[in-house]
């Protein structure tokens, strides 16, 4: 993922690992005191500035302990993900055919304390497995959702063998899954 800048106003780009597979997070200024903290979370000419996109759309879900979301994504719909409370395990893969980074994925948690925004671009799937709590997620999207551009990926694809924690993988009994995640239709990936 490359960005013209590191920093536009109160908005700051930050990698956690490889610049080309690890997710990109944008994060905002927090201001902290006593009675909590205060944060823009999103502010029009800063983040089109940092991510060359303009957002469109702003959703909202709400998902229970040991729900399974994903893998999601659309070739024509970047994504600003924000995490408000709970605490979940993220997994994004670049599923563009022409990448040089096809079939590479990234894990990591995400804790609503950081106040880290991943930036999902085009193209690349974004799932999550709910660890702790209820959690609340707000996104905003470049696009509107088209069933034209969007595609699924299986959790358990053999090719890409992705590292889920032990209560999804080990014991896939208790997780929460909707209908499409477990049926799909999903992408085949090839070795």
């Amino acid at each position: 993922m490359k960005f013209k800048l590191e920093q536009a106003g109160k908005f700051k780009l930050r990698y956690d690992g490889n610049k080309l597979i690890s997710p990109a997070f944008i994060i905002p200024t927090v201001y902290n005191d006593d009675r909590g903290y205060f944060k823009e979370s999103f502010r029009e000419n800063e983040l089109e500035e940092l991510t060359g996109r303009k957002f469109v759309q702003d959703n909202v879900s709400r998902s229970h302990i040991h729900v399974l979301r994903g893998l999601h994504g659309d070739y024509n719909v970047a994504k600003l993900i924000q995490l408000l409370s709970g605490l979940t395990y993220h997994v994004i893969i670049d599923a563009n055919e022409n990448s040089l980074t096809y079939m590479q994925y990234d894990r990591f948690l995400m804790n609503p304390d950081e106040h880290k925004m991943l930036f999902v671009p085009e193209g690349w799937g974004n799932g999550m497995f709910v660890l702790q709590g209820d959690v609340i997620l707000h996104y905003k999207q470049t696009n509107y959702h088209s069933s034209e551009t969007e595609f699924q990926i299986d959790y358990f694809d053999s090719v890409l063998n992705l590292p889920w924690p032990d209560e999804v993988r080990n014991n896939p009994s208790p997780t929460i899954m909707s209908a499409k995640d477990i049926i799909g239709p999903f992408m085949d990936f090839k070795k």
